[in-house]
């Protein structure tokens, strides 16, 4: 199990939403209602080729349709929610190039893009032309790996919780072949009331995993009581197998 025990001080920084590398990459701009004329539409199914679970929240995922410029580059970005049944639609689009990331939020299927990666980099392009109906953009995710363990502070004492209740969080960071992390590879999970973190869904690789306290007396550590990145141990994945 990877077990961790928290030393010193040091507040917890903030966390983004679920799509924050995205928009941390992008820029929105506001839809031109009257040259958009073209369809994209499908269904999102699990691995075993049925409809996402939802989430606590009743939510299923979300697509995010991501169009180019005549350079390559991120020029707009709408996003529509899964149905119940896993489909989703995209009406009255421009015409031009798009990219398609498909985002569950079961906790358990890795997000992927059109053509089968999970690097927006390497996603497949789909260009629409004049009133054009791309229909059938149909994916099954993949299940994800996780990691999961027990955090505690000296003495192997029981975190305490701040005032809104909250122990802390986990971050998990994927790694590339040389050691350096993937801009879509990170994943994040609460610190439960006993300590105990299950954080995923995970691709198979190698990554690293930093661990925040929010008492207030507790820094902050990397797997495995490393204080830097540099120092960090790496820890294995291979999905959709968790690592203890």
């Amino acid at each position: 199990m990877f077990s961790m025990i928290l030393t010193g001080r040091r507040l917890a920084a903030g966390i983004g939403v679920i799509l924050a590398l995205l928009v941390s990459l992008l820029a929105v701009s506001p839809a031109q209602a009257d040259t958009k004329r073209a369809e994209i539409s499908g269904v999102v199914a699990g691995a075993d080729g049925q409809p996402i679970e939802a989430d606590v929240d009743g939510d299923y995922g979300t697509v995010v349709l991501i169009k180019l410029d005549d350079d390559g580059e991120v020029d707009e970005v709408e996003f529509e929610e899964l149905e119940h049944d896993g489909s989703y639609s995209f009406t009255g689009l421009k015409l031009g190039d798009y990219k398609v990331w498909f985002v569950a939020f079961d906790g358990i299927h890795l997000d992927e893009f059109w053509g089968n990666t999970r690097d927006i980099e390497e996603a497949a392009i789909v260009t629409l032309a004049d009133a054009e109906r791309r229909e059938n953009l149909d994916v099954e995710l993949e299940l994800g790996g996780w990691i999961e363990g027990k955090v505690t502070g000296v003495g192997g004492k029981k975190l305490k919780a701040d005032r809104d209740g909250d122990i802390g969080l986990v971050e998990v960071y994927a790694l590339d072949a040389k050691g350096n992390e993937l801009e879509w590879g990170y994943a994040i999970a609460d610190i439960q009331a006993d300590g105990t973190y299950r954080v995923g869904p995970l691709g198979t690789g190698t990554h690293k995993v930093e661990f925040y306290s929010f008492d207030n007396v507790h820094e902050s550590e990397f797997w495995d009581n490393k204080r830097t990145w540099k120092s960090a141990n790496t820890v294995d994945v291979v999905a959709p197998v968790g690592t203890t």
